[in-house]
């Protein structure tokens, strides 16, 4: 992965990792060759979801302490701070019988992982 450019010398994903995956020109190692189909159909579902970011690009944004004090923000506060509740009414017995048939009677799920690891 390093020497195909995909990740730097520090462990962090290029936007090269991005692009490869997006291209379908992922080059694995050979290694991993029996298992590319189910290795790249999974790094695709993630890649879509996780932007890649140059990590120098950051900015460091200081606290504005005044603006917090502020009946306005307070307001905002106020409204946004509340979690929304949900309530469902079913009969326990019944799902419960429903959902022991169902996962008896289902077809075995084969396992595929991806690890993820932040550095």
């Amino acid at each position: 992965m390093l020497k195909a450019e995909y990740i730097n010398k520090h462990g962090k994903v290029q936007e090269s990792f991005k692009q490869a995956v997006i291209q379908e020109a992922l080059i694995l190692p050979e290694e991993f060759k029996h298992v590319e189909k189910e290795i790249i159909s999974n790094v695709m579902a993630v890649v879509k979801q996780l932007p890649v970011k140059n990590a120098l690009d950051k900015v460091e944004v200081k606290l504005n302490k005044q603006m917090m004090l502020t009946d306005e923000f307070k307001t905002l506060r106020d409204k946004i701070k509340y979690k929304t509740y949900y309530q469902i009414d079913f009969v326990v017995d019944s799902f419960v019988d429903d959902c022991i048939h169902d996962i008896t009677t289902m077809d075995a799920i084969p396992a595929s992982k991806i690890v993820l690891q932040r550095v």
